[in-house]
């Protein structure tokens, strides 16, 4: 009685890791569509001597873990640059 039962868990069992093996393509070649409608902006942000301007992008399987890591991006960007007008400023001419 119980061999049938271990046999029906071990199928079980591979059946499940097989089905869960699966990934999922996190770095999708983006449409045309997306493309086109990307704003100009995005591509170009503003050059501007009194304000910083940074733009990101990231992917996840969770929408809001897309959106902190490219603000952590964007935020990481905009601190470079931030220091790289603070040595600027304060080089001595």
């Amino acid at each position: 009685m119980r061999f049938p039962i271990f046999i029906f868990s071990g199928l079980l069992a591979v059946f499940a890791v097989g089905c869960g093996s699966s990934s999922t393509n996190l770095n999708p070649d983006p449409s045309k569509k997306t493309v086109e409608n990307m704003p100009d902006w995005f591509l170009n942000p503003p050059d501007d001597s009194n304000h910083f301007y940074s733009t990101a992008t990231a992917t996840s399987r969770k929408t809001q873990m897309a959106i902190q890591k490219a603000t952590t991006q964007a935020r990481a960007e905009l601190a470079r640059k931030f220091e790289a007008k603070d040595r600027q400023s304060n080089q001595v001419v």
